[in-house]
């Protein structure tokens, strides 16, 4: 009687582990692993329109705004921070919209012949009506 029962069961088993070996392999393919890795674009934000780690001071005075180069895309608000060369650490302030606020470019007006850092952080950029946090921006105005 035991032979005669032990096929069966060998058979339900089979069965069994075929079933989910098929639901793993589907299960994988469809969770992503299978499809291509593409890369999502995020926004490059720039100060002053410029692409560059180096800014003139007068550049930053005349333009004082961040853009994007995504169409759709635009700074919303924004962390700025001054370190001039050899003084003091000046900020975090936060500011709303896109612009370096008229106070801030004073401040930078005072080291028209020394090197100050600008760190531009925690970012928003709504593109399309999402909000994104963009990484930090690190420039210097030179004079």
């Amino acid at each position: 009687m035991l032979t005669k029962q032990l096929p069966n069961v060998c058979t339900r088993t089979a069965q069994k582990f075929v079933l989910l070996l098929l639901a793993g392999v589907i299960g994988f393919s469809v969770s992503g692993y299978s499809q291509k890795n593409t890369k999502k674009a995020t926004p490059n934000v720039l100060l002053a329109g410029v692409d560059a780690t180096e800014i003139p001071l007068k550049t930053i005075i005349a333009n004082p705004q961040l853009i994007t180069n995504m169409p759709g895309c635009k700074v919303t608000s924004f962390f700025i921070s001054f370190k001039p060369k050899d003084g003091d650490y000046f900020g975090p302030f936060e500011t709303k919209g896109d612009m370096i606020k008229e106070n801030q470019i004073n401040y930078l007006k005072e080291f028209t012949n020394t090197k100050v850092r600008i760190f531009l952080e925690t970012i928003h950029v709504n593109c399309n009506g999402t909000d994104i946090i963009d990484r930090p921006v690190i420039v210097s105005s030179i004079p």
